[in-house]
């Protein structure tokens, strides 16, 4: 209900944003006034007043037709149908405006989940790598086993355990139809954690996904239901909580009810401008040293001149609460070029699906290179976030003549605290050499018995787009990419003595993939060659390595990934390596002993499964990285125990050991 009426406003406020309108000309014909302001009349900061002068070319009015200025027209010229239009129209969002925000389902209905004062980690939207955060972090004063509380009335519709991203969680669907959502969870209430238990036992495995039905286990606002913890991708104790409504949208809980106290404005640490003649990925930030005075923010010098006549704008911008020190995201931001509306984005409410556009909204690359978060205050051809205010606004800044232009950017947080930003701004035709459009080719070489080829091939967002080398093939969708791209690939021998394949350039890992992209290698082994069935696919990109198993079809091992970089096939056999984790082979373990970890790793990643047994008996081990830990339950009393362990590594490898230890 919430997104539908917001949609609803920002409908209403583009019919006030007009291009022209009707005027009365002294002689009492009709003239059409082309306004020179985009400014909705409701806007979340003021209510533009109708009797207020208004600027324009009218075609017809005398002496304003053939000006090269726009001159001031008095407001009382509009009208009448033109001024009961609007005044109509505002009375209708203010009467809308008072019943929403009374009767909506959420705004109050939510208690918070713990029982102490609401301090934030992280809030809504806050950028994270290759996602938006969807929910809020809860401070739980860097302990675990705080009690964790429901939010509202409802039912416990879902339980879920696994060994990243929320980890322990528990979903609660609530008779408006919101869910609540708890994660990072130590563990759930007992009557819970009996339900997991059972479902593990019964299927041999730690990871769950527990669907439950409405009347398996209502709860109250206020009931036990969980104690906080540090599981999934969590880095610190805290509690991770959100607001889902009906479609499986999250919502953003600060505009629910879960407010915090703040009077203070976001922080803008740095502006930098972008050559949009060109794509964003062809050209780098351009720095404007900025200062500010009581959240008011200037550009060192006066006048800062560009030598593009299309450009863009960044900004990196932080906020905190008056509650708690901790840095944190922007609310939404709006950006103004002499007095007009040219781009707005709030972070209201986020899908699943939509959070990887993350990767479109902020310079990336700068983000690959020096780990500093710039947010584009602009709209990448494909960048399809819901974010936008007004989705046709791109925030492309048209300079088409040399004279002074006003840029104003206004950010915000959630509490409606602002800072603003001027910038006096210029076009300055220079000679600085323009950036040529990359030469499109493809070649084909032999070497070492082998093909390999090299080329550019031209990929554009909304297309999709097939690369076929020599010894590679790829397959972007028409959605991988957000700007222009120049795409690069090359082949080379691999000189790694388990390799299986050429080495392969895919473009460069500072420019994002929004979807996983499918890619076949060509493998250098003979079709019966056992080793096919120990090769794996190894991309590096940047810092980091992904391996995945793949599938082969004929001579080509067939893969998918998300990120670009550096790729070859690799025979992999290396069994992974497993041994106790503080503690030593015949421990004897005191009775208030909570249980027994183990350490397992690959020498490629994350090894794919692990099989634990207690005298033949298969047990439970919780993953948090990797580390595995056994919590000691009925299936291991008092006594002398033996603990078998398997543990399976992507390409298959396999090993087993065996430990021997006891407890009181």
């Amino acid at each position: 209900m919430k997104t539908m009426f917001a949609r609803f406003i920002f409908a209403i406020e583009k019919t006030l944003i007009q291009d022209k309108c009707t005027v009365c000309r002294p002689d009492g014909q009709s003239a059409v006034l082309h306004l020179s302001t985009n400014r909705p009349f409701l806007s979340a900061n003021r209510l533009f007043v109708l009797a207020a002068p208004m600027t324009g070319l009218a075609e017809g009015v005398p002496g304003l037709a053939d000006r090269s200025s726009a001159a001031p027209v008095p407001a009382f010229i509009l009208t009448k149908r033109f001024v009961m239009t609007r005044i109509i129209t505002l009375l209708i969002l203010a009467v809308l405006g008072i019943v929403y925000w009374c009767y909506r389902p959420s705004y109050g209905y939510f208690r918070p989940p713990l029982d102490r004062s609401l301090q934030l980690a992280a809030n809504f939207g806050e950028l994270r790598e290759g996602h938006f955060h969807m929910g809020l972090d809860i401070r739980t004063g860097g302990k675990e086993g705080l009690p964790v509380y429901a939010a509202a009335d409802g039912y416990v519709s879902h339980l879920s355990i696994a060994p990243d991203g929320l980890g322990n969680a528990i979903f609660i669907t609530h008779s408006n139809g919101l869910v609540t959502v708890y994660g990072h969870l130590q563990r759930f209430a007992d009557s819970l954690d009996r339900i997991t238990h059972l479902r593990q036992y019964a299927m041999q495995s730690w990871e769950q996904e527990i669907g439950l039905p409405a009347e398996a286990y209502p709860v109250k606002k206020g009931d036990l239901i969980a104690y906080s913890g540090n599981t999934g991708s969590s880095q610190a104790p805290h509690l991770h909580f959100e607001i889902r409504d009906t479609a499986g949208v999250n919502m953003n809980p600060q505009l629910e009810g879960l407010s915090i106290e703040d009077d203070q404005s976001p922080v803008i640490n740095g502006l930098y401008w972008y050559d949009r003649r060109y794509s964003t990925y062809m050209t780098r930030a351009q720095k404007i040293s900025i200062t500010e005075r009581n959240r008011l923010y200037h550009t060192e010098k006066n006048i800062i001149s560009v030598n593009s006549p299309l450009i863009s704008l960044g900004i990196a911008a932080t906020d905190k609460s008056s509650a708690s020190s901790h840095v944190s995201g922007i609310f939404g931001a709006t950006l103004w070029l002499d007095d007009s509306l040219i781009h707005a984005f709030s972070l209201r409410d986020l899908s699943a699906s939509d959070t990887r556009y993350i990767n479109a909204c902020i310079d990336y690359s700068k983000w690959i290179r020096s780990g500093i978060y710039v947010q584009h205050l602009s709209t990448l051809p494909g960048n399809h976030a819901p974010i936008f205010t007004y989705p046709g606004r791109d925030g492309l800044i048209h300079l088409k003549d040399t004279l002074i232009h006003i840029l104003r950017i206004r950010v915000k947080d959630v509490q409606d605290n602002q800072s603003e930003l001027m910038v006096r701004i210029r076009y300055m035709p220079a000679c600085a050499a323009p950036i040529h459009d990359p030469v499109l080719y493809h070649t084909t070489a032999f070497s070492s018995g082998h093909y390999f080829s090299s080329g550019t091939i031209a990929c554009t967002p909304g297309k999709e787009t097939h690369i076929n080398g020599a010894s590679f093939g790829a397959h972007f969708t028409s959605l991988s990419f957000y700007d222009q791209l120049p795409f690069h690939w090359q082949e080379l021998p691999d000189t790694d003595s388990r390799s299986a394949s050429a080495l392969v350039f895919l473009h460069d890992p500072s420019v994002p993939v929004h979807d996983r992209f499918q890619v076949q290698v060509k493998t250098t082994l003979s079709p019966r060659d056992p080793l096919r069935s120990r090769t794996v696919m190894q991309l590096t990109s940047g810092d980091s390595q992904y391996i995945v198993k793949g599938s082969w079809q004929g001579d080509w091992l067939v893969g998918f990934f998300n990120r670009l970089g550096i790729l070859h096939l690799i025979i992999d056999t290396i069994t992974p390596d497993i041994h106790p984790y503080q503690w030593e082979e015949g421990q004897h373990f005191t009775q208030d002993a909570p249980g027994i970890s183990i350490q397992c790793k690959d020498d490629l990643g994350p090894i794919a499964r692990l099989h634990g047994e207690i005298n033949g008996h298969w047990i439970p081990f919780a993953q948090k990285g990797n580390i595995y830990t056994y919590t000691f339950d009925d299936t291991c009393p008092a006594g002398a125990h033996k603990l078998t362990l398997t543990a399976v590594d992507v390409a298959g490898n396999k090993i087993e050991r065996t430990f021997h230890f006891s407890r009181e």
